[in-house]
């Protein structure tokens, strides 16, 4: 999980912390900062796609899954 940048493993830290404590919201919020700062860092999308279908948001899920699978 480390992304070669300190800011994005601690946004990624604390973002799984707040998504194993239920507050997706705070989660989701972080992980979208994630993948401003570094969008090549497929964590951060596939994290995000975890969230969106656990909200059965699959067409957002499908979307995020795509950006952690394009070659």
């Amino acid at each position: 999980l480390e992304s070669g940048s300190g800011t994005t493993d601690l946004l990624i830290e604390r973002a799984n912390i707040a998504a194993s404590n239920n507050d997706l919201e705070l989660a989701r919020e972080l992980y979208d900062r994630i993948i401003i700062l570094q969008p090549d860092f497929t964590e951060g999308w596939f994290q995000r796609s975890a969230l969106f279908l656990q909200d059965e948001n699959y067409s957002e899920a499908l979307r995020d899954l795509g950006e952690v699978y394009d070659d």
